[in-house]
């Protein structure tokens, strides 16, 4: 999902790709499982998948606003 975000025009921040390699903190080996690091996306369409749906990982979609309206409609949608 995070892949097709970015393939639509977001802007991955802050992580993004998975895991690979030895652990910073204790040398654990990443490639041997599916370890995704905390991920913040913006500039993300409200009809976007990743807007719309949930993610099970550590991803966290940003998105900037002003109009109390607009707020309204993405809440209740």
């Amino acid at each position: 999902m995070v892949k097709r975000a970015e393939n639509a025009g977001s802007k991955v921040l802050l992580g993004g790709e998975r895991l690979f390699g030895p652990s910073e903190l204790d040398g654990f080996d990443f490639s041997n499982g599916a370890f995704y690091p905390p991920t913040v996306i913006t500039d993300v369409a409200i009809e976007d998948e990743i807007w719309k749906e949930e993610v099970f990982g550590p991803v966290v979609v940003v998105k900037q606003f002003s109009v109390s309206e607009f707020v309204a409609k993405i809440l209740n949608d």
